[in-house]
């Protein structure tokens, strides 16, 4: 989220315990030809902005990796927040 911090994240932390565990996982329509997650960049990256991700609430761990993996596939695709509308 940060291109820059004081400190590295990686050697300046120690885990001490787990907080969590979340599932995460991919589906396609099973009438696709989609076989694997590189053909699902591929063509998502041949359809920019076709491609929606469904996850629960803005901010969540869900969410949170649906826009890392946009991130970091390179990929333009739109983050649509599924479940109860909030009040």
């Amino acid at each position: 989220m940060f291109k820059s911090l004081p400190y590295d994240t990686l050697s300046d932390f120690a885990p001490i315990s787990t907080v969590g565990f979340f599932e995460l996982v991919m589906v396609v329509n099973s009438d696709s030809k989609i076989g694997s997650v590189d053909e699902l960049i591929a063509l998502a990256r041949a359809n920019p902005n076709k491609l929606n991700i469904g996850t629960i609430n803005i901010g969540s761990t869900q969410n949170l990796a649906a826009e890392l993996f946009k991130s970091m596939s390179g990929i333009d695709a739109q983050v649509v927040r599924s479940g109860r509308p909030q009040r």
